[in-house]
């Protein structure tokens, strides 16, 4: 199926922090002629009308001291928490988008974006009525390094404070965050949604819409099945 016969309307772009998924849904809207939207915005929004004692889960790398130097398990488990809250407001969000025939196409990114957001998702407007078929016009993709090296690599090429910390915590940090990029890659693959290695950089953009494609063929064929 070619992108112009692409049936999506919203594709998420998920995937640990420091993959490479702002630059690539940069470069795709620019080749889609779209928008991205940072799911971090709407995280820090959410935070901002919030107080820890609603959404601990949200807060919790606001609320907790030197959050940086929290061992691996404890941070990927912030980081799941807070995916996991967004969950029903990312779906709102999508839904939203959905339902309105003028908004065009939507790519949401960031690393708030978990596998499980798209499992038995379900679409509804703004008074409650269920979106049929909604969920059809939402895809999924999840992009993956597997070089811890190439990871910190790109930690200190983008800087944001990042190269400010000691070096051990620097990788400490680094080393958490691709654990936490292999757990989306595993849990990606638990609800048979694509994974996408984020190099080469330089075809980053038409894999993605490759893997997108591969989704709509899936769809296609299932539904010719059932019909």
């Amino acid at each position: 199926m070619s992108e112009a016969t692409a049936t999506w309307q919203v594709l998420l772009i998920g995937g640990g922090s420091g993959v490479g998924k702002s630059v690539a849904a940069q470069d795709l809207a620019k080749t889609l002629q779209i928008s991205p939207m940072l799911v971090d915005d709407i995280r820090i929004a959410i935070q901002a009308v919030t107080s820890p004692s609603q959404l601990p889960a949200l807060h919790y790398f606001l609320s907790t001291e030197n959050a940086v130097t929290l061992p691996t398990e404890a941070f990927i488990t912030g980081l799941i928490g807070v995916g996991r809250t967004l969950i029903p407001a990312l779906r709102d969000v999508i839904s939203h988008h959905v339902a309105v025939p003028t908004a065009g196409r939507l790519i949401l990114e960031g690393d708030g974006i978990l596998p499980e957001l798209m499992d038995g998702l379900h679409l509804s407007d703004v008074n409650g009525a269920a979106l049929v078929g909604g969920a059809t016009n939402v895809r999924s993709v999840f992009l993956y390094e597997a070089d811890e090296a190439q990871l910190l690599r790109n930690f200190a090429a983008r800087d944001r404070g990042f190269n400010q910390g000691a070096t051990a915590e620097q990788r400490q940090y680094v080393h958490t965050i691709w654990h936490f990029g292999r757990w989306v890659k595993a849990e990606a693959a638990r609800y048979s949604l694509p994974v996408v290695p984020a190099r080469p950089y330089a075809t980053l953009v038409q894999r993605i819409l490759a893997a997108v494609a591969s989704t709509d063929e899936d769809l296609r064929t299932t539904n010719d099945a059932s019909a």
